[in-house]
């Protein structure tokens, strides 16, 4: 994702945090909250600075983000 950012394409980087939505699903569990919240992140960054309009995605990104964070009592502070 950090390499979409620096080519600067809206396409490129909106598909990279649809590729790290699909390949987080299964691993959204307590035991791999830690390998995903980072990730999760990144890609919820990227698509408010490309100002992306698919809002289900990223309203489901903003949910599992809080999510871990309440989860994790609040360690990625």
């Amino acid at each position: 994702m950090l390499i979409n950012k620096k080519i600067d394409q809206a396409d490129l980087i909106y598909e990279g945090a649809i590729l790290i939505w699909n390949i987080s699903l299964p691993f959204l569990n307590e035991q791999y909250y830690t390998f995903c919240y980072k990730a999760l992140d990144i890609s919820l960054g990227l698509l408010e600075q490309i100002d992306s309009i698919d809002f289900e995605l990223r309203t489901k990104m903003h949910l599992q983000l809080i999510n871990i964070y309440f989860k994790n009592d609040l360690m990625f502070a």
